[in-house]
């Protein structure tokens, strides 16, 4: 068996916890042998302590203060917790208390009674939260009051009330910051969201006010693009024109030039022709039986070139092999009427209705310009 000496200083803080917490008076051989014996573990050895004194009689002076002790606390049970005046104050703070009462007896109480450090019993403890520093919010469990020993009611009575009443502005005080705090929180929450639903609403109205842009940019370049190949469009017909006006030019200024003058024959009859020019100017010209209708339109097509006995002078250019001329108008008889066609193809002399004379109207096609309009 170790003596004091020998033991280590882990095993001489058992063995003090040992001591104190069952008052032990006695020499050091029952306190080491119960700690040899449950391989130095403070709570079970306290238990066996506690557990052999109940079942032996009380004949030693450490039988005795265990007596003693146990006397004490059958004494605080019986008395104290049955009081009417701690049961009213225990159910007036009802709601804010917990009321915890425990036995070394048995492992539970054993191991509160060691964590606490008990060192004689009735032992009584007022534990409530506290804040952890003077402007913390949060809170940690600390002992208002230890009571040992106490068997009077009164007294016992009187100064847990006296402890609770000294910490309830403590609490007070605290739960009031605590409130103004969860206020302010709430108060900068319903800012933060009523400032998240306008920041939203304003988004909203820049992404209506975003895509109404993009659509109006959209529809002008649509409008934009349109009206750039309508212009191309009508340049394009524009360049047609002068260009389909031009071969038109060429043409009439070749032709005007092979017309050459009225036919004119002692030997061969001639077809004589009236036309009515479309601007009501009445032309008589005598045209070869060899002739073909189409020498007829030529002759109205360059008529305001070659009338008068105008001089054309020899063309500058020649029409392009690939030109096949158009008339805007056409040649018609008078009672009745008939559309005389040109055609390059066919003899004066062949139509019976042109030959050996005949009086035609000029009748203007109109289309070319209701277009340019």
């Amino acid at each position: 068996m170790s003596s004091l000496d020998n033991l280590t200083p882990e095993q001489r803080e058992k063995y003090q916890q040992f001591v104190e917490f069952t008052q032990w008076k006695g020499d050091s051989d029952s306190p080491l042998a119960l700690l040899n014996s449950t391989n130095w573990n403070v709570q079970t050895a306290i238990a066996l302590h506690f557990d052999d004194t109940q079942a032996e009689p009380a004949q030693d002076s450490q039988s005795a203060a265990a007596s003693s002790s146990s006397a004490s606390a059958s004494s605080f049970a019986q008395g104290i917790p049955t009081t009417t005046s701690l049961m009213e104050e225990l159910n007036s703070q009802a709601r804010d208390t917990i009321l915890w009462l425990g036995n070394v007896e048995n492992s539970e109480g054993l191991q509160v009674a060691d964590a606490l450090k008990c060192t004689s019993f009735p032992f009584t403890q007022l534990i409530a939260p506290f804040p952890k520093t003077p402007n913390s919010l949060a809170l940690v469990m600390k002992t208002l009051v230890t009571i040992q020993g106490e068997t009077d009611p009164m007294k016992f009575i009187s100064t847990l009330e006296e402890k609770m009443e000294a910490h309830t502005p403590v609490i007070a005080s605290f739960t009031r910051d605590k409130q103004r705090v969860e206020d302010t929180q709430r108060l900068r929450q319903c800012q933060e969201d009523a400032y998240e639903q306008s920041l939203a609403i304003d988004r909203e109205r820049e992404r209506v006010a975003r895509e109404e842009a993009q659509r109006a940019a959209e529809e002008e370049a649509r409008e934009l693009a349109a009206r750039k190949e309508r212009e191309l469009a009508a340049e394009a017909k524009k360049r047609a024109k002068e260009e389909k006006k031009q071969k038109e030019q060429i043409w009439k200024a070749w032709k005007a030039s092979q017309i050459g003058p009225e036919f004119d024959s002692a030997t061969e009859k001639p077809a004589r022709i009236s036309i009515r020019m479309p601007s009501g100017e009445r032309v008589v010209r005598k045209f070869s039986g060899n002739q073909t209708i189409d020498d007829i339109y030529a002759f109205v097509e360059c008529y305001d070139l070659i009338k008068d006995g105008a001089v054309v002078p020899e063309p500058t250019e020649i029409p392009s092999p690939d030109y096949v001329h158009e008339y805007t108008f056409q040649l018609a008889s008078t009672l009745p009427r008939q559309v005389i066609l040109a055609d390059a193809g066919i003899k004066i002399s062949d139509n019976k209705i042109i030959w050996p004379s005949a009086s035609l109207v000029v009748e203007v096609d109109l289309s070319d310009d209701e277009e340019e309009d």
